[in-house]
């Protein structure tokens, strides 16, 4: 059975929100500003589920993939100072209407 938490946005997250919003307004003048759509990073290790409650906003879904990615990094960074193990953690990324939209794997993201 798998338990859900909820939790708040972590740091690297807001940083990704952050960057998305400045994505938007650099676009060259005369091309029409994309409306911004809310994404879920969720995280999964083994059977736990922490659910994102705040969400971050994208132009699509391919800059929410390089939100994920660029997320999972920060987290693999996060957990080899604080000597933790990655094994089976993951990012779901979902959108505001229910679709998943990726997984990123933390071991997925190491290239060696």
């Amino acid at each position: 059975m798998t338990s859900v938490r909820r939790r708040h946005r972590p740091a690297f997250v807001r940083g990704a929100h952050q960057s998305a919003r400045r994505r938007g307004w650099n676009l060259p003048k005369g091309m029409p500003l994309k409306r911004m759509k809310r994404y879920f990073f969720h995280i999964r290790e083994r059977t736990e589920l922490e659910l994102d409650i705040e969400g971050v906003e994208f132009p699509d879904d391919a800059a929410a993939r390089c939100g994920a990615i660029s997320a999972a990094k920060e987290m693999v960074v996060e957990a080899v100072i604080g000597d933790a193990t990655i094994d089976g953690r993951q990012l779901e990324v979902m959108s505001a209407g229910g679709d998943l939209v990726a997984v990123v794997s933390l071991q997925s993201v190491i290239k060696i």
